[in-house]
């Protein structure tokens, strides 16, 4: 770390603990939402190797006819 970045680092770090009081609390960089950010009910895509293999072989394609 650079002298010229540590002041502004350690101002974030003591904004970080002043919002974090009292100690037994987790910092709040660290808050983990309660809520799902999907359905609970709705399951996540599957990915086969099958798949995979498709797409890179069209990124592939696509980067050579750039």
């Amino acid at each position: 770390m650079t002298e010229s970045t540590k002041p502004h680092s350690d101002e974030k770090l003591d904004d970080t603990l002043k919002e974090s009081f009292p100690a037994s609390d987790p910092n709040s960089g660290n808050v983990i939402d309660k809520h799902p950010s999907r359905p609970a009910d709705r399951k996540p895509a599957q990915i086969d190797k099958a798949t995979v293999d498709k797409l890179a072989e069209e990124v592939q394609r696509r980067l050579k006819d750039q």
